[in-house]
This record gives C-alpha cells, sequence and structure tokens, in this order.
C-alpha cells in the first residue's frame, strides 16, 4: 500500500500546508508509476514538479523544473534531470515539515539566483557554505593499501606474485572472488581481484585467504586438490608424461594454494618441499559449527536468537562492537549499514585489524563476523542513510532490533522504526570518552526516541541544575582546509563500555516475548568513565526510571494522526471526507492523461 493509501492524515496535511503558504495556486496531484507528484506553477514563471518518495515521510520529496532544464541555478542543481539542491536537504528534513517548505525554499532559491545575476555576484546569499577544496577531496579518495599490485599471466588462472607493500609480519591477502554486482554498483575499493577458474565451486566466493607473501610461489585454486596435478598437466606447466615425484625433483620449492570441496570452510597450503622429498598440506582444521553454543549459559535463548534479525546502522568502532557481540550472543541474521572505508586511524579503536585497511567497513565486518559464525546471514549494504530509500526499506522493515550507532539523522530513525513497531537502540559515546548514554525505545512501552531525549535533558537539569556539559575545544587530530576540527575520538576501552551495555539491552528486547514485562525497567543509562559532569565518581552508571520519561503531547511520532488532526482542528470525520475529494482528483487526473496518451 502506498503511503498516501495507508496514512490519509498526512495527504491531508499536505494540501493543507500548500493551500496555507499558496492561498491561489494552481497546484495538481498526480500519480506516476506508484509515485505522489505535485505540479504547479511558483513566483508567475516558474513550473515544477514535486515527487514524493515511497518512504515518505521518512524522506523529503524531490522538486525538479518542469523541462528538466539544469540550467536554472547550475550550482544547485544536479546536471541529470535537473534535480534542486535546496537548503531543506536530507540531513536537516524532518517529518514535521511539508511539500509545501520544499516549494517554498525553491522559491528563495530562485530568487537568490535572479539577484545574483543581477549582482554579478558568485555566491548566493543563501547560499555561503564553502565549496569543498581539492584538500577536502584528496582527504575521501580512498586509496587501495595491499595488495598493491599483482602480475598475473593473461589467462589469469594461476601465476607470481609481488606486492609494493608488506606488512612487518609480511602477511597479505588474497581476495578470492569476481566482482559483484553490489560491489559494481557501489565502486568497491577492495583490493584487486585474482582471477580464478570459471569452475570455482561457489561456496568459495567472496572467501578471503590469508598467507605468506615469501612462501608462496604459485597460486592455483581448486576444489578438489586430487585434480591439481591434472590441472596443470592441462595447462603445460607439468609434462603430461611426468609424475609428481618427478616434476618436483627438478624444481624448487613449491606452495600451492588449494581449496577442499569436503571441508568449505577450510584453506590449506599444499606444501611440495623437494628437500624432504614429500608434499603436504597445513594449516587445516576440521572443526564442527554445531559445537558453537556448547558453552554458552542458555542454549534455549541462542537457539531463540538465531531467529531474529538486527540491523545495524553505523559500522564503525560502536557499530562494529554491537554486530560481533549479537553474533556471539548467537542473533541468526545481521545487516551492516555503513557507506566509510577503514583507514588506519580507525584501527585502535574498531574490532577489524590492519589488513582490513582500504576495505569499506561493512565488507570487514562482514569478513570479521564470518569467521566467528560461518552459518551467519549478513546483508553488507554500503550506503550513507541520510534517508531510507524503498531499497533499503524492503532489507530492514522485518528486523527485531535496530541498533543506530551513528550520531547523526537519530530523528529519521526514530520515526521509522517506532512508526513500524521496531524496538531501537540509540547510543552515543561523549568528547574523550568521559562517558556515554544508551537509549532504548520499544513501540508500545516507551516513548519515541525524541521525547526520551528530550526528557532526559530536564531531568539532568532539574537533578543538577549546575552541572555543565564539558566543552573540549582542544579535541581535535586533524584540521580540514575550511578550519573544521575532526575531534578525537574516545579509547575503545571506553567507548566498548557503551557498545556492551547497549547490547544487553538490546538482547533482553530479542529474548524477552513479552515487551510489557520490561515496562518497569530503565531504558534509558547514561555511564560515567571518569568523574566528570553529572558524575559523582569512576564507572559510574545512572539509571533513569521509566515513570520518570513521558511522552511530549504533540509529538508525531508517539500520537501519529491525532497530533494531525489537533494541528489542522480538523475532526477525523472531516479529514476522511477531504481525503476523499484529494483522492478522486488524483485519480481524475490520472484517467485523463490515461486518456490522453491513449
Amino acid at each position: 500500500m502506498r503511503w498516501w493509501e495507508k496514512r490519509k492524515h498526512l495527504l491531508v496535511r499536505e494540501k493543507s500546508r500548500i493551500d496555507e503558504k499558496y492561498p491561489d495556486n494552481d497546484f495538481v496531484f498526480e500519480v506516476r508509476n506508484d509515485r505522489l507528484w505535485i505540479t504547479g506553477t511558483i513566483l508567475g514563471f516558474f513550473e515544477f514538479e514535486c515527487c514524493y518518495p515511497p518512504s515518505y515521510p521518512s524522506a523529503p520529496p524531490d522538486i525538479f523544473p518542469k523541462d528538466r532544464s539544469s540550467k536554472w541555478v547550475p550550482r544547485h542543481q544536479y546536471k541529470k534531470e535537473g534535480r534542486f539542491c535546496l537548503d531543506i536537504r536530507e540531513k536537516s528534513w524532518s517529518s514535521r515539515l511539508t511539500a509545501a517548505d520544499i516549494i517554498k525554499s525553491l522559491e528563495v532559491l530562485l530568487i537568490a539566483e535572479e539577484i545574483r545575476v543581477a549582482s554579478k555576484s558568485d555566491k548566493l546569499i543563501v547560499y555561503e557554505e564553502p565549496e569543498p577544496t581539492v584538500i577536502d577531496r584528496l582527504i575521501r579518495v580512498k586509496q587501495c593499501v595491499i595488495p598493491s599490485d599483482l602480475e598475473l599471466p593473461n589467462e589469469g588462472r594461476f601465476g607470481s606474485f609481488k606486492y609494493a607493500y608488506k606488512w612487518k609480519s609480511s602477511t597479505c591477502r588474497i581476495v578470492v572472488t569476481g566482482i559483484s554486482g553490489e560491489e559494481i554498483k557501489n565502486e568497491s575499493s577492495l583490493a584487486k581481484k585474482v582471477w580464478l577458474d570459471d569452475t570455482l565451486s561457489p561456496q568459495f566466493k567472496g572467501m578471503w585467504i590469508r598467507v605468506n607473501s615469501n612462501d608462496l610461489s604459485k597460486l592455483l585454486v581448486l576444489y578438489d586438490p586430487h585434480k591439481v596435478i591434472e590441472h596443470l598437466k592441462g595447462q603445460g606447466v607439468i609434462p603430461k608424461d611426468l609424475d609428481l615425484r618427478e616434476f618436483f625433483e627438478k624444481m624448487s620449492l613449491w606452495k600451492f594454494l588449494v581449496l577442499d570441496e569436503e571441508y568449505p570452510y577450510i584453506s590449506f597450503i599444499l606444501d611440495c618441499n623437494i628437500e624432504k622429498k614429500k608434499t603436504s598440506r597445513s594449516g587445516t582444521y576440521i572443526f564442527d559449527l554445531r559445537a558453537l553454543a556448547d558453552r554458552m549459559p542458555s542454549k534455549d535463548d541462542y537457539q531463540h536468537l538465531k531467529n531474529k534479525k538486527v540491523t545495524i546502522i553505523g559500522c564503525g568502532a560502536g557499530g562494529s562492537k554491537d554486530a560481533e557481540y549479537f553474533v556471539k550472543s548467537g542473533v541468526g541474521e545481521i545487516v551492516l549499514i555503513d557507506d566509510d572505508i577503514l583507514r588506519t586511524e580507525n584501527i585502535l579503536r574498531h574490532s577489524c585489524q590492519l589488513d582490513d585497511l582500504s576495505v569499506e567497513k561493512v565488507y570487514a565486518v562482514e569478513d570479521r563476523l564470518k569467521k566467528i559464525n560461518p552459518d551467519i546471514e549478513i546483508r553488507a549494504i554500503r550506503k550513507h542513510l541520510d534517508i531510507i530509500d524503498a531499497d533499503t526499506d524492503q532489507v530492514i522493515k522485518d528486523s527485531d532490533l535496530i541498533i543506530v550507532a551513528t550520531a547523526s539523522n537519530e530523528g529519521l530513525f526514530n520515526e521509522y522504526a517506532f512508526s513500524r513497531g521496531i524496538p531501537a537502540i540509540y547510543s552515543k559515546v561523549y568528547p574523550l570518552g568521559f562517558g556515554g548514554e544508551i537509549i532504548r525505545v520499544i513501540p508500545g512501552i516507551t516513548p519515541c526516541y525524541e521525547c526520551s531525549h528530550q526528557f532526559k535533558e530536564v531531568l539532568i537539569q532539574e537533578e543538577k541544575p549546575d552541572a555543565e556539559f564539558p566543552e573540549i575545544e582542544t579535541a581535535s587530530y586533524d584540521t580540514l582546509s575550511d578550519g573544521t576540527q575532526i575531534p578525537i575520538p574516545a579509547l575503545a576501552v571506553d567507548s566498548d563500555f557503551i557498545s556492551l551495555i547497549g547490547v544487553k539491552m538490546g538482547l533482553e528486547v530479542l529474548i524477552e516475548k513479552d515487551w510489557e514485562k520490561l515496562s518497569g525497567s530503565s531504558h534509558i543509562r547514561l555511564w560515567g568513565n571518569k568523574k566528570q559532569w553529572i558524575f559523582d565518581q569512576e564507572f559510574e552508571c545512572i539509571s533513569i526510571p521509566s515513570d520518570k520519561i513521558r511522552k511530549i503531547p504533540n509529538c508525531i511520532i508517539c500520537y501519529g494522526d491525532a497530533v494531525v488532526e489537533e494541528e489542522l482542528n480538523k475532526a477525523g470525520e472531516q479529514i476522511d471526507r477531504e481525503y476523499d475529494e484529494i483522492l478522486s482528483r488524483i485519480k481524475s487526473t490520472a484517467n485523463e492523461e490515461k486518456e490522453n496518451n491513449h
């Protein structure tokens, strides 16, 4: 069901807000390809088209010139279809705004462009944000560290390896995979691929193999180790009339990387040692995955969690640790969402390691989780969520828990999770890691995140009116060209406390079948690593009682349609009538368009 059919109050609010700001408008609502559009004219000359996203109101509408020209305000239009870049952007969008605000923002932009042209200025008066410099862009360039160079023969099935960069341990990684559609779409900066035989067994796709660069002479990948020599003979490496012993007596030490179909999660080195006149394999470990839960305190909980799905937004220091602990607790399905890559300065706080450098965080964390439990189901999405688009919604809408491990766009995730009845955990680490906070939201049990956060702030002010949140002006490890300081993050040991508490609160929700039993629990916890701000001692945990946190009376997230009725001063019956009228006009427009096309 489309959003305007599912939430009729929102459609009536859209029309009411437009009529308030544009009393004599000629705007028309239309449906095209299952999306709602508004077309009309502003400023007496400019014809626009505004398109609502399928996930509205979690995401803002897009607005275009009707002629799709990108020359109206060239610096603030995307070349493809001329979509405008306004001051109301994804990061500043709120569900309290409407398409009327988007249209008004476009008016301001068009007027500012006219003034700029008339005054022959280089800047728009409403857009004083500096353009990124060359240095800013270079900072964001993704660099692949290892392997930095691979020399392979044209057929790409086996060959010598040379690495321009070597770790102290001389450990390198070989990627056993083709380029997946997801990687192509997201322009993955994963290390260069080793192209393999097309007959490679599918279960090896995406596997990462660690080998010593000094010891590896040749690479060969086959799903049956008994076919190694047959393959070498077929490629002309081994003369067909020579047996294995004769061949290796004439050659130096050889090592082959082999994947054995019998043990799909095991890789090993086939070691052909001429001096000792023997061929052996090493690095194998036969394991039984059924034994993973043998030492869990509650096998029932472990089995219960195998059917749970947790979405983690943000795979930095906190998100990567959260993912690891959820997998170790038994959660069977994880969705990872992040758009950043792992950099050197991340390593001392992150769950991943140096040999994961230059890899997208979602892929690096996915790889680490697979090493903990290969049976875990993981969906890695390389994306920055300023909005929740239809594709992302399709993946995460059936989540049992959402972890918001990023300090931005909480309002977006709050509206999305709360309206769909999905519990969520919001965690935040304070500057330099002197403490942090965790807010748990359970729809139907607690207020939404925005209400919880605001009441928390009020309670802190009431309890400790003289406490001032620390201002750490020198907390910076780098400065961008525009003078913006990048703050120093917390030590891993400090931020880990916040992750552990958040995961524990999340597990309570996943394990408890009747959420009503959690109604009396504390859903907001403040943790202090140091005696600072409101914390009277080190390692203090302040739990705010649940009865102290209430819903804000006009919160649209908590109360939904009732707030819209009060805001518009219209009863439900009146909204129903207006909705039917708007809907009939939409259908009429759609029918007219259909007739015109015929």
